[in-house]
């Protein structure tokens, strides 16, 4: 059995990319042979840190030499004690550095079990995952105990791979490494002690309660010398394969011209990949964007695996993959089954038209959309890296988009094309199941798309778009594509999350920042603006709300005393609160109160204690604003020398009053600083008032 469980572990024999259907004119190396070890910083986290931020990591310590601090930490009594966090951009390296670890550690007299999260239960134990992990090597599922009974004394190290999945899955589990602190604790209790290694994307740091004394490792890009090392080792496998083809492998200097991407270990490897195809990077000098890298991967890999097929061919292999990635993101999942692959791609790629009763025009869905490189098997199908499915789902959102403007194009003048409506069903289904901003990612590949947009088409989208969100809560008669339905959501929620992804992309494809009187013309332009923030705020759920906020900058503005909001136009800085204090209606003056907070918050402007305290009170007790900002503000208030907590208290208590969103807002409160044990006692105060 433990033979079994190292022998799994021991992937230092197999391609780099683990993949469905390699490229068959390159050379993959071996892990072993193309593996370098990252740059690393090294902190210990404490309630100051901020280790999402870039720039907080830029102070941390550098280590001169990863491999010995990993294996000093492995041997020291600390890492039985707490899990070791590891942080990463997309494409840093964390996922490799799991399989390295595993593959070494099983040569010695450690035994690892690597965890992929995103394929395992979310909501179990971590003991109960494991078992599922290694249950999927063993053919059954057996006890944790009893696996490392088996061991015969080597010690258990534990590689969790991808918390983010935990956490951007709308689980609430910010508090999971305390929970892997917990089961660390109960295992050295009953003599088996046991260390937990945990990587994340770094972009979820700040959503994550961090047990005190947390280690954490930061991957860094590969420096100079680290991209031209593995160039080399590219060189070398590839130079012969290549030469037949009149090519040369990718060279040093022409890859660093791509600035980050170059220097991240993925997006490297698929410079490489895509260059072999015809050397297209050592000929066209500029540098290329992520999107702009994916798309022409993946535009050139169909190309040669379809024997060079037309554009509209090529665009449908495109939609086919999109299709995946939108049916993940809908589920908020990272793998996806052959049985709903193929309920759902038929449905979207085929009008739901498939004649079933035909055997031979019957089309094997979910191996024409997954056979390709860019998946991997893991209790079903996931995209070779994550912001694969983000790209996708972005340029299937551009697609429908661009079909959009065509349809009215088409329509031209036409007496009656002056009276029908824009025919938006291929729009809708793409963007009415999730929020684009869940994944921060996919906003962030929109844009860089719709700059390669002409500036002409760019404003008729976005016209074509304002004009949609009017309409967009009113009742369609019949739509097309309606067997599309991933997970079975209310009309509500597709409706707010059509909406909400309507106003991103208009932002999105304007050239200047967008006045919500623009969109929503009419001399009740705010109460508009406040329902449908109000929709979004009830129905997108934590993570969908959090991701709008985040990547929807809004700033309140008041000319010729008359109010108005304006998006976009500047880097989101907190002030997606003023989406929320506009969300609540009512007097331009709470509002102001909240502007004056985010000030005083976010600027360290001196505001006695007492009147933030009498800010915060009619806030919560005149329009109930709940925003991040006031969490953070009670948090910092808290721990503030001299604080009044008693007040505090009594604000507290407001907040934890409704049973329907006390679970919510107790977790929030945790995460800013506020003792769980002082909610407790509030809580026990709200339920048993006059201590009875």
């Amino acid at each position: 059995m433990i033979h079994q469980v190292r022998m799994a572990a021991n992937a230092l024999d197999q391609p780099l990319l683990l993949a469905g259907k390699l490229p068959e004119d390159v050379y993959l190396p071996l892990l072993g042979e193309g593996y370098l070890s990252p740059r690393c910083r090294v902190a210990e986290l404490t309630r100051e840190s901020s280790p999402a931020e870039r720039s907080w990591w830029d102070r941390q310590r550098l280590l001169p030499d990863p491999e010995a601090f990993l294996v000093g930490h492995l041997t020291s009594l600390r890492a039985t004690q707490a899990p070791l966090l590891v942080l990463g951009e997309p494409g840093s390296g964390k996922t490799k550095l799991t399989e390295v670890l595993a593959a070494r550690l099983a040569r010695s007299e450690f035994l690892p079990f690597r965890v992929e999260l995103r394929a395992v239960r979310a909501r179990a134990d971590v003991s109960g995952q494991i078992e599922q992990a290694v249950g999927e090597v063993l053919g059954e599922e057996v006890p944790y105990a009893d696996l490392v009974a088996a061991g015969d004394g080597a010690m258990p190290v534990i590689l969790l791979d991808g918390f983010d999945e935990l956490v951007q899955g709308g689980l609430n589990r910010y508090d999971y490494l305390e929970r892997v602190r917990e089961f660390q604790a109960r295992e050295a209790g009953l003599g088996r002690p046991v260390a937990v290694i945990v990587t994340s994307r770094t972009v979820v740091a700040d959503r994550v309660r961090f047990p005190d004394g947390l280690l954490a490792l930061q991957l860094l890009p590969f420096d100079d010398d680290q991209v031209r090392q593995w160039l080399d080792i590219w060189d070398q496998a590839n130079r012969a394969l290549l030469a037949r083809r009149d090519l040369k492998p990718l060279p040093a200097e022409a890859a660093l011209v791509h600035g980050e991407m170059a220097r991240q270990p993925l997006l490297l490897l698929l410079l490489a990949l895509y260059d072999a195809g015809g050397n297209a990077l050592q000929h066209d000098h500029s540098p290329l964007r992520r999107s702009r890298l994916y798309e022409v991967l993946l535009r050139d890999y169909t190309e040669r695996e379809t024997g060079g097929a037309r554009r509209v061919a090529i665009d449908q292999e495109l939609v086919l993959l999109g299709a995946v990635a939108l049916s993940m993101l809908a589920r908020g999942s990272q793998v996806i089954t052959d049985e709903q692959l193929d309920r759902d791609l038929p449905a979207l790629c085929h009008g739901g038209e498939d004649d079933q009763d035909d055997e031979e025009e019957r089309v094997d869905w979910a191996r024409k959309a997954t056979e390709r490189f860019f998946f991997v098997r893991r209790k079903g199908h996931a995209f070779l890296h994550s912001t694969f499915g983000e790209f996708l789902v972005a340029w299937l959102t551009l697609y429908a988009l661009r079909d959009l403007d065509r349809r009215r194009r088409l329509a031209g003048d036409e007496p009656l094309a002056v009276v029908q409506a824009v025919d938006d069903d291929l729009l809708y289904a793409v963007t009415s199941h999730s929020c684009l901003a869940e994944r921060g990612p996919a906003v962030g590949f929109v844009l860089e798309l719709l700059e390669e947009v002409p500036a002409a088409v760019r404003a008729r989208c976005a016209e074509l778009l304002a004009g949609l969100l009017r309409r967009a809560l009113y009742e369609r008669p019949r739509r097309h594509f309606t067997g599309f339905r991933p997970v079975r959501h209310t009309v509500t929620r597709r409706l707010a999350a059509y909406s909400a992804n309507l106003t991103l992309l208009i932002v999105a494809a304007s050239e200047e920042p967008v006045a919500v009187s623009s969109i929503l013309p009419g001399p009740d332009h705010l109460e508009r603006w406040s329902a449908l923030t109000h929709l979004w705020k009830g129905q997108l759920g934590a993570d969908g709300w959090t991701g709008l906020v985040t990547a929807l900058s809004a700033h309140r503005v008041v000319t010729d005393g008359v109010e108005d909001v304006v998006l976009g136009g500047a880097e989101p800085s907190g002030m997606g609160d003023v989406v929320v204090a506009v969300a609540t209606g009512h007097a331009p003056r709470h509002r102001r109160l909240l502007d004056l907070l985010l000030r005083a918050l976010g600027e360290g402007q001196a505001l006695p204690f007492r009147d933030r305290v009498g800010i915060l009170e009619e806030l919560l007790r005149t329009v109930a604003v709940r925003s991040p900002a006031m969490h953070r503000a009670l948090g910092m208030m808290w721990h503030e020398e001299g604080a009044d907590r008693a007040a505090l208290k009594l604000l507290l208590r407001a907040m934890l009053a409704d049973p329907a969103d006390r679970m919510a807002t107790w977790e929030l409160l945790v995460k800013s600083g506020i003792p769980e044990s002082a909610l407790w006692e509030i809580h026990q105060d709200v339920l048993h008032p006059g201590g009875s």
